[in-house]
């Protein structure tokens, strides 16, 4: 790498996060790139986040972590408003869960893939799937199509703990959650998928790194699964057949949609996704080829394309 080090903002939404959180805090101190600072907000924790919070910034030195109160609306909205608060306008992102345990090179890796993006660009990586100690040597798969926006506006494919930002993809961020006049629409969403369809939608570079930068733990607290831990297969057939996975990907695209200066493609995508319902059932295969939305997995994208004939996406 040539120039100055980009300095990174790592942002950290917690709530109650104090059985994992030490782990977590460890292995960020252990990073083999030290252009780093921690923006963690809080939503109201009750048990022992902040004090482990405030221990650990007298521990890696004053002015290297901000701690602020959160919003108090769940995780999107927390981490939607940390990407607001980011900053300053140079710094690059990365999301940070309270659960996980980052591998030394997580940020060196990403930095040396970014550091030549001309322009908006998203960094992620495969990921150690690890029990509830964070113990666990299997890895996520990798994509087996295009990363972009058809497939964004189809499958959260890209997991928030994996992710780092370049500073055109950060600011481009900031703008879009800051423009938007509908901001319950974008919380009710979730902050990785966004970030992976408002950059794919502007046509910014998305990297993916065959190596492993993080054990992703799993336990009953999870947010979201992995989606590739036993019993997830069934889970997701579950959801699919409850209307849970349609009414996740209308909310993205509207979130989409009341985004400012989205672009017409983006736009022209995800108003036709949410407008195939009210189209004639027989009219609705030759718009889903022009579409051309896709997820990874094959028989799930058969599936997604049978939900969308029927009018349950």
């Amino acid at each position: 790498m040539s120039g100055a080090m980009p300095m990174i903002s790592v942002l950290l939404a917690t709530r109650n996060g104090a059985e994992f959180l030490a782990d977590q805090l460890d292995s960020l101190a252990r990073q083999s790139y030290g252009s780093w600072r921690l923006q963690a907000s809080d939503d109201g924790s009750s048990d022992a986040t902040l004090a482990m919070l405030e221990t650990f910034s007298a521990q890696v030195g004053t002015g290297r972590v901000a701690i602020s109160a959160g919003p108090g609306r769940g995780a999107t909205a927390n981490f939607l408003e940390l990407i607001l608060k980011s900053g300053p306008e140079a710094d690059w992102l990365a999301f940070c869960d309270q659960d996980d345990i980052w591998l030394s090179e997580k940020l060196e890796r990403a930095v040396a893939a970014l550091c030549d993006a001309a322009g908006p660009a998203i960094y992620a990586c495969r990921v150690f799937i690890a029990d509830q100690g964070g113990r666990g040597d299997r890895i996520s798969a990798m994509p087996g199509q295009p990363l972009g926006l058809r497939h964004a506006l189809a499958e959260n494919g890209m997991t928030g703990n994996a992710m780092v930002l370049n500073a055109a993809a950060a600011a481009l961020m900031r703008r879009a959650i800051g423009g938007t006049k509908d901001r319950a629409a974008l919380e009710a969403g979730y902050h990785d998928w966004l970030t992976y369809q408002v950059i794919s939608a502007a046509g910014g570079a998305i990297l993916f790194d065959p190596v492993p930068g993080l054990h992703y733990r799993q336990h009953g607290g999870n947010l979201v699964g992995s989606g590739q831990a036993k019993g997830q297969a069934l889970a997701r057939i579950r959801r699919v057949l409850s209307g849970d996975y349609g009414r996740a990907v209308r909310r993205q695209a509207t979130a989409l949609l009341s985004l400012p200066d989205l672009g017409d493609e983006g736009r022209m995508i995800a108003f036709q996704l949410l407008s195939l319902r009210e189209v004639s059932i027989w009219k609705r295969p030759a718009i889903l080829r022009r579409l051309g939305i896709y997820r990874q997995n094959r028989a799930e994208d058969w599936v997604l394309k049978l939900l969308f004939f029927w009018g349950r996406v």
